[in-house]
């Protein structure tokens, strides 16, 4: 049974990476990610520790994304996060309903108006300088050592490609 689950996870790593890379269609899907999203953050756990917590707004809407693409993404802010704080920190992923049926929000935010579920990621680290904010959704922003990991993870994270409704 654990070589089936591994062959598996083998298999949506795969699809994450050629999704990443553009070669492959995002395959978007009906969703609860507040009972999808728990095997995820348990999977996690080995990587980023037991500083990882999923909290889920009750009643959260079912909503259409791509999971392997949405994983990706998360995996790679907890990464981020996880390496952001050497000394030890918390992540959160908060799962809210989000509606923005009435337009003018939607609209700022580049969405179709309509009923979303928002993902939200904060850690307790130390935070990215005032200064280098503006640049954080460039694709190969970083400010990482050089030698020390890899941040093009953010043009991941920030694409509106796979955004769910």
């Amino acid at each position: 049974m654990r070589s089936s689950a591994q062959a598996n996870a083998g298999r949506g790593w795969t699809r994450q990476l050629l999704a990443f890379s553009r070669m492959q269609p995002l395959e978007p899907a009906a969703l609860h990610l507040d009972r999808d999203l728990k095997e995820f953050v348990s999977m996690l756990r080995p990587t980023i520790g037991d500083a990882v917590t999923l909290e889920a707004e009750p009643d959260l809407w079912p909503c259409m994304a791509d999971r392997g693409f949405l994983e990706l993404a998360l995996l790679n802010l907890t990464l981020n996060a996880r390496d952001a704080m050497p000394e030890g920190g918390d992540v959160l992923i908060s799962l809210s309903n989000a509606d923005l049926r009435e337009g003018t929000q939607a609209r700022q935010l580049g969405l179709t108006p309509g009923a979303y579920v928002m993902v939200s990621v904060s850690d307790t680290g130390q935070g990215i300088p005032l200064e280098l904010q503006q640049s954080v959704f460039e694709p190969f922003f970083t400010i990482k050592d050089v030698g020390r990991g890899w941040d093009c993870r953010w043009s991941t994270a920030s694409s509106p490609s796979w955004a769910g409704r």
